[in-house]
């Protein structure tokens, strides 16, 4: 599983560019109650997301800690601070899993931007396999430890997506077709989440094998289809038409449905819990949303002294992860988990 914040989920597929305004948080909410984990000693005004768990009382996120984003763990709310790799500047966490394995992004380094892993060892560069070009992106990490990428080169016809196996050894590449085939996510069998640049034809992979991903019951020529995540076999993502996005659950790739009354959905766990968002008028955005495969739970309350909510992604323990902030601050939140009571 893999995590991306749903507002850059919602601008891409908008493609204006434009920044959206804030969301305020609906009035019905769900049986989620927000937990706000702590800042830094001497980081009172720090600001970020939490971004992954172990689901075992681990989470891991990144905070602005003065001038520079910070990798940060937490063991039951309590933090850490881990920095960045060596050389780098900045940080960004994308996932963590059951092991609590953390994997991300850095920038500022010495090669540009690289793909990172942060375990009790310490941090590792991730490398590009045979001296591909570009730079190395992050997607996801499963529980058995493999980590799932690409390699741009800022071609967007020419990413190579690439899995490093948790086990060790060489990383299995897949080159470029020409049909702009991009990785999105990780599945713990080892599938693979494939989108397209094109928005069609996307599909799952495992073992060598392709199976395609049905178009959504109400897909029309010239729609377009963004998968977004995958676990225990189910994929959401979004269908794109004319009149607006509506998010879709594949719970077998021939067997797609719409997730009423959405916009996307973002992350689904193993149970099938759907994170999405509502919709909002005039905006692409609106607040985050939680379904249980295609019935409908509710909104995520906000925390007091804040005016919004953005989530990032559900655990497979039913945790929510993201950040609460005010007005239109969404970069600078404090970073928030929904635990369901």
């Amino acid at each position: 599983m893999r995590v991306r914040l749903m507002l850059a989920v919602a601008l891409a597929v908008a493609g204006t560019g434009a920044t959206a305004a804030p969301v305020a948080a609906a009035a019905h909410t769900t049986s989620w109650r927000p937990v706000m984990l702590r800042l830094p000693h001497g980081h009172p005004d720090a600001t970020g997301t939490v971004a992954g768990t172990d689901g075992h009382g681990t989470y891991a996120g990144t905070l602005r800690l003065g001038g520079a984003m910070d990798v940060v763990t937490w063991r039951h709310r309590k933090p850490r601070v881990r920095g960045v790799p060596a050389g780098c500047t900045d940080a960004q966490v994308v996932d963590m899993n059951s092991a609590g394995v953390v994997v991300g992004e850095a920038s500022g380094c010495p090669s540009g931007v690289q793909g990172f892993v942060l375990d009790g060892g310490g941090f590792h560069a991730l490398q590009a396999p045979d001296d591909l070009p570009g730079y190395v992106i992050v997607k996801a990490i499963n529980d058995r430890g493999d980590v799932l990428g690409l390699v741009d080169d800022d071609d967007d016809f020419n990413t190579t997506g690439v899995l490093w196996p948790g086990g060790g050894g060489p990383a299995t590449v897949f080159p470029p077709s020409g049909q702009g085939e991009i990785v999105q996510d990780l599945d713990d069998d080892g599938t693979i989440l494939f989108g397209t640049t094109a928005a069609i034809g996307s599909y799952v992979w495992r073992d060598g094998v392709k199976t395609p991903l049905a178009n959504p019951p109400d897909y029309a020529f010239g729609d377009a289809v963004y998968p977004q995540a995958i676990s225990n076999g189910r994929v959401v993502g979004l269908l794109a038409t004319g009149n607006g996005n509506t998010g879709v659950l594949w719970r077998r790739p021939d067997d797609p449905v719409m997730v009423p009354g959405s916009t996307v959905a973002a992350d689904v766990n193993a149970t099938g819990l759907v994170l999405g968002q509502l919709p909002r008028p005039l905006t692409s955005l609106g607040p985050p949303a939680l379904w249980q495969e295609t019935t409908p739970l509710g909104t995520l309350p906000t925390p007091p002294g804040y005016t919004d909510v953005g989530a990032s992604a559900v655990s497979d323990g039913g945790e929510v992860l993201g950040h609460a902030y005010n007005g239109d601050t969404f970069s600078e939140g404090a970073p928030v988990v929904w635990r369901r009571h």
